[in-house]
Formats: structure tokens, C-alpha cells, sequence
């Protein structure tokens, strides 16, 4: 089961079929990632990728009707992660890429700019000051107090139904 708070959880329809999955890491020391049926409790997929520390979203980030599980996690327990895209049908890993202090923020999917692709969110609450990234499928933009965050330490971000996206910091919250 979930062994920790370290351990969050997301639940998707991740094969489309009408049955919501819940995916969650193994444990806070452990390695790997479990997707199972809300239903029953057994398991859609079991998958050895760490998942130490990590945060997890799920989105069909290109309208196929299957989404993708995204993930971060602290690989080395020192601060070097992944962020990783994986299928949600089978687990299997489609893109990575390294991230700082994943453990220490929070992961959103939202279509920033409007354009219809979906960015992919990380905050920061690590007191590093590296406040939000947004990755785009290519490279990661920061974003600070310089570009109008209330704080650069993040400790929530939410989407709402207009497509904004909030940032709750410890000096206030930021809407983009």
C-alpha cells in the first residue's frame, strides 16, 4: 500500500475504458511505481522507474485519449531527479529529463500560453529560490519574483476552470 506521505497519488482513466486507476510510488525508500484498478485494488501496471520523494500528474497531454503519467523524483536522494513522462497503459517510459529538488514542490499540466501544448509546471519550495519551471516538451523556463511571483519559495500551484494557474507562496499567490 501507500507507505508515506512522501508517497502522493493520482488517479486517471489511464487505458480509457471507464475505470479510474489510482497510481502511486511503492514506499518512501523503495523504488518503483504501481498503477492499480480503483475498483478492485489489482494491479494495471507495476514498473521498476524510482519514484523516491516524488510528484505525480496524470493528463492526456496530446489529445489522443490516453494519458500520460508524469512524474518527478529524487533518483539520488540528494537533490538530482527525473522528470519523466510515462504511458499510462503500460507504464513504460516515452521522455525524461533531470530536474533539482523534485520532492520539494508540486506538479501541474496546463496550456499556459493559450496555444493549445500543454506545459508541464514544477515548484519550488526547497528555499533555493528557483520558484517555478515550466517545461514545454524541449526546455525548461524559470520563473521568479522577477517575473512576478508574489515569493519564489512555491508550495501549491492549482489550475482553475478558466485555464489560469495559481501559486500559492509563503508571501502571497500568483496568478499566470
Amino acid at each position: 500500500g501507500i507507505q508515506s506521505p512522501h508517497c502522493p497519488l493520482a488517479i486517471g482513466d489511464l487505458n480509457n475504458d471507464g475505470t479510474y486507476e489510482i497510481v502511486h510510488g511503492r514506499t518512501t525508500y523503495g523504488s518503483g511505481t504501481i498503477a492499480r484498478n480503483c475498483e478492485d485494488g489489482s494491479i494495471f501496471w507495476n514498473v521498476e522507474y524510482p519514484a523516491r520523494y516524488h510528484q505525480l500528474a496524470i493528463a492526456d497531454t496530446d489529445e489522443n485519449g490516453y494519458p500520460y503519467v508524469y512524474i518527478t523524483s529524487d533518483d539520488d536522494n540528494g537533490g538530482n531527479g527525473q522528470l519523466r513522462k510515462l504511458k499510462g497503459i503500460d507504464g513504460s517510459v516515452v521522455a525524461s529529463h533531470p530536474v533539482y529538488k523534485p520532492c520539494f514542490g508540486g506538479i501541474s499540466i496546463a496550456d499556459l500560453e493559450g496555444d493549445g501544448e500543454y506545459e508541464i509546471i514544477l515548484t519550488d519550495r526547497s528555499g533555493q529560490g528557483y520558484g517555478v519551471s515550466c517545461y514545454d516538451g524541449t526546455s525548461f523556463t524559470n520563473y521568479t519574483v522577477k517575473e512576478g511571483l508574489c515569493g519564489n519559495e512555491v508550495w501549491m500551484l492549482e489550475t482553475d476552470s478558466n485555464g489560469n494557474v495559481w501559486f500559492g507562496t509563503y508571501e502571497g499567490a500568483s496568478c499566470f
